[in-house]
């Protein structure tokens, strides 16, 4: 046995072969589910990308995170996103954005080949590496949070570049380690999440190492990562910075699914149109074949971290205060890598044997079809439409557009413009209600949010609001409707304000 976790079986031709086609499919998956959605690739991609796309825009205009807009997660999402921004302020903010869309969903297929160059890496047979590259190519959980610009899929790449280093026979170099420590470091900087799948890697591998040196090596990594990514940003705001990270993400109002309905959501199942009855039942299989597979991988001491870490992640979902539908996308890696390792599961049993091959074989056959009827039935919808192009000219003549979502702003190509102008720019919007201006009693009913939006809404010469979830009471939509109307398409109307 060398390095980490073990042997690599060495056919790079085959490897590669794998690596292309795990690539393809998971980009086609992703891909098939915008272009099928009413916006198609153009269309507004939910709200999230978009603030972290604005954040980036708002750097580069010399703008800090923390200390000038709101941002409630670490900066490493948005300092990914600062060449598309830079792109966007060249071509247009659309086009940056569709780029860096695209982008994301080329990640989600490189995540995939990472998935089986690790299990490669460890000795998996390459039949139960693909196995795990398609479940994670291929299972709703890991689609619906990778086709757009999204906190998951980049931190998946972080956590499956992180393991990749470590494993295999180079894995205790002494380049390796503090290289390892850096990426899985630079993953905790992009969602605090990443923290507990971060630290138990670094901490088997640190066990595996069995020398202090080696484990030093590691943090050094994690520490300097952080320190890189996250030091300027903390010096220049740090008590506003652990706020909206820490304060903020903690105290959230619990608002998410409980029992067998958190189950349904983090598996998918709730994706399924079929009855509660049914949605339990596939909730218990799931359930078993699920501590089958962790079974058969406590086998290997690969097998057993990867149990590890796929239970800590899920009780992290399990008692965070809030649930949404692309929370799924962060068990994905140690998912895909339970099915493969579990699949790879040898014994001088022949029963064991065969369980490694059925039961693993049952979830990815289970997991694509999940898949495949979300796509059939066509409820997922990634992206709506947006009438950018009659709107835009109107909106090209106004100095500062204020919108409560950055989406409108990036789809009429006035972000940089209105940056640059020194608009106003909440960035995210809606996260300032759970900042500066939280009061407790939700969006809709709160007087501090209402005259907060309301002024936000009047900083600048026209305004738009595309976003439900924003939380206008019906007092202040009826007192923006009353203001004079700039250009109007569809559902969405452009307003000067008063």
């Amino acid at each position: 046995m060398g390095g980490f976790f073990g042997l690599v079986a060495r056919r790079p031709a085959a490897r590669r072969l794998d690596a292309i086609v795990l690539f393809v499919l998971t980009v086609v998956v992703r891909e098939a589910f915008v272009l099928s959605s009413p916006g198609g690739v153009r269309g507004v991609f939910g709200y999230d990308g978009s603030v972290y796309y604005a954040a980036a825009d708002s750097l580069l205009q010399g703008r800090l995170p923390y200390r000038d807009f709101t941002l409630l997660h670490p900066p490493g999402m948005m300092l990914a996103l600062t060449p598309f921004a830079a792109f966007g302020r060249l071509a247009g903010d659309h086009a940056g954005f569709m780029l860096a869309n695209a982008a994301f969903v080329a990640l989600a297929g490189v995540n995939a080949a990472l998935v089986h160059a690790v299990l490669r890496r460890v000795g998996t047979p390459r039949w139960a590496a693909l196995l795990g590259g398609v479940f994670y190519a291929a299972w709703f959980g890991a689609v619906q949070a990778e086709v757009n610009e999204r906190l998951e899929p980049l931190g998946s790449f972080l956590l499956l570049l992180g393991a990749f280093l470590l494993v295999g026979e180079h894995g205790r170099t002494p380049r390796r380690l503090p290289l390892a420590g850096a990426v899985l470091g630079a993953a905790v900087c992009v969602k605090v999440w990443y923290v507990v799948p971060a630290v138990l890697v670094l901490l088997a591998a640190a066990l595996a190492t069995r020398r202090l040196q080696g484990a030093l090596r590691l943090a050094a990594g994690a520490v300097a990562a952080a320190v890189v990514l996250v030091g300027v940003f903390f010096v220049a705001a740090p008590t506003a910075m652990w706020r909206m990270i820490v304060t903020d993400q903690v105290g959230r109002r619990d608002a998410g699914p409980r029992g067998a309905r958190w189950g349904e959501a983090v598996t998918t199942v709730s994706r399924l149109h079929v009855s509660r009855d049914s949605r339990e039942l596939l909730l218990v299989v799931t359930a078993v074949l699920g501590l089958a597979m962790v079974a058969l991988a406590a086998r290997t001491t690969f097998g057993r971290v990867v149990s590890a870490v796929l239970a800590a992640q899920l009780v992290v979902l399990f008692v965070t205060p809030t649930y949404f539908f692309f929370y799924s996308g962060y068990v994905a890696p140690a998912a895909a890598l339970l099915v493969g390792t579990a699949a790879g599961a040898t014994s001088a049993t022949g029963t064991v044997r065969r369980l490694g091959a059925v039961v693993p074989a049952l979830v990815t056959v289970g997991a694509v079809a999940v898949t495949a009827g979300v796509f059939v039935d066509g409820t997922f919808h990634i992206s709506r439409r947006f009438p950018a192009g009659p709107l835009a000219d109107r909106a090209a003549t106004v100095r500062c557009v204020v919108a409560d979502s950055p989406a409108a702003l990036i789809q009429l190509n006035v972000l940089s413009r209105g940056l640059r102008n020194g608009c106003p720019n909440w960035v995210d919007v809606s996260g300032r209600s759970y900042d500066v201006d939280r009061s407790g009693l939700g969006r809709r009913r709160s007087p501090l949010w209402q005259r907060e939006i309301r002024d936000y809404l009047r900083s600048g010469q026209a305004a738009l609001v595309i976003r439900g979830k924003t939380g206008l009471s019906r007092e202040t939509r009826d007192a923006i409707r009353r203001w004079p109307v700039l250009a109007r398409h569809g559902t969405v109307t452009i307003y000067r304000t008063p």
